[in-house]
């Protein structure tokens, strides 16, 4: 399971907004969009390559090019040892944390995108599924 990044839960849609001509609906697909290009962008620039990303990285490259802070560090070891992470689920982890900051533009990955990237990567161990 820890091959798995991430599983998220959805509600399923009442059918009738899938034709729905709402424009609100245009509106959160467009903005989605606009994050994921600046996030692609970041990663561009920091890898100097337009076709490497943060779900490709080695561990050793995790290491030498995802910025924690002391915080978010202390609270990923906490939650490996907590839930016996693997390496893999480990470095996982980083890398979700560090795409989560570059959709926010964060210099570095903070307390809270590691604790978002916890969640999703909790969800997808075995033992809470």
């Amino acid at each position: 399971m820890d091959r798995i990044d991430m599983r998220i839960d959805l509600q399923r849609e009442d059918s009738s907004l899938l034709t729905s001509r709402d424009h609100s609906i245009n509106k959160q697909q467009v903005e989605a969009q606009k994050l994921i290009k600046t996030a692609l962008k970041r990663q561009s620039e920091r890898y100097h390559n337009s076709t490497k990303y943060n779900s490709r990285l080695s561990s050793y490259e995790t290491t030498q090019l995802c910025q924690l802070t002391e915080p978010a560090r202390d609270l990923l070891n906490e939650a490996s040892r907590k839930y016996d992470f693997s390496a893999r689920a480990y470095f996982k982890t980083i890398k979700l944390a560090q795409t989560i900051a570059d959709l926010e533009s964060a210099p570095k990955i903070d307390l809270a995108h590691i604790s978002e990237a916890i969640q999703y990567c909790q969800r997808s161990h075995p033992l809470y599924s």
